[in-house]
């Protein structure tokens, strides 16, 4: 499953280069050698630059959900399995985490003895200290469950920007790169 993707695509630019590559053969061997380059080289820098900017346990699995795929022909795409990968990249806006209202009830004994029906408890770092609580429509209706938001990091524009620059190998500069942002 692809949560975010980076498409990739090389165009023709240096006639001058595919004439010392007479052989369809050779050129396109070469195109394909140079995409996967390049698209290894992005996906590098854009993993770099997501890890130096989200330290945290939950964007520590960024790290190993980067993947890549070719499709045989100019074009191969790197991509994040990871459903957060999107909103950690793009931020998120304050809102009312009504989704959470989506999760199922189910019955629960308090102490053992009495049956209630509830959703399932939610963990919060509250202060330093571990407290769970359950998501209520009360609560809902009250204004709690507030997400608070974080502004957008754009880690995979900063990586592609990075690699395009400062990275991107001599060697493909007669052919044109199109990067494009995530999809």
């Amino acid at each position: 499953m692809k949560s975010f993707s980076i498409g990739i695509k090389l165009a023709d630019s240096s006639q001058a280069l595919a004439a010392q590559l007479q052989s369809p053969a050779a050129w396109r061997a070469y195109r394909e050698r140079c995409l996967q380059m390049v698209t290894e080289g992005v996906k590098a820098s854009v993993q770099k630059n997501a890890a130096w900017r989200w330290k945290t346990p939950t964007a520590g699995g960024l790290d190993s959900s980067w993947f890549t795929q070719y499709d045989g022909t100019n074009k191969a795409v790197v991509y994040n399995t990871k459903h957060y990968a999107r909103y950690l990249n793009d931020g998120v806006r304050p809102h009312q985490m009504t989704y959470l209202l989506n999760s199922e009830v189910r019955t629960y004994l308090a102490w053992g003895k009495h049956p209630y029906q509830a959703r399932a408890s939610i963990p919060m770092n509250v202060s330093g200290n571990l407290i769970f609580r359950r998501p209520t429509v009360e609560a809902m209706a009250a204004g709690k469950w507030r997400h608070p938001g974080y502004p957008a990091q754009s880690f995979v524009e900063h990586g592609i920007e990075d690699y395009r620059t400062n990275l991107m190998p001599r060697e493909i500069a007669g052919l044109i790169v199109q990067i494009m942002g995530g999809g």
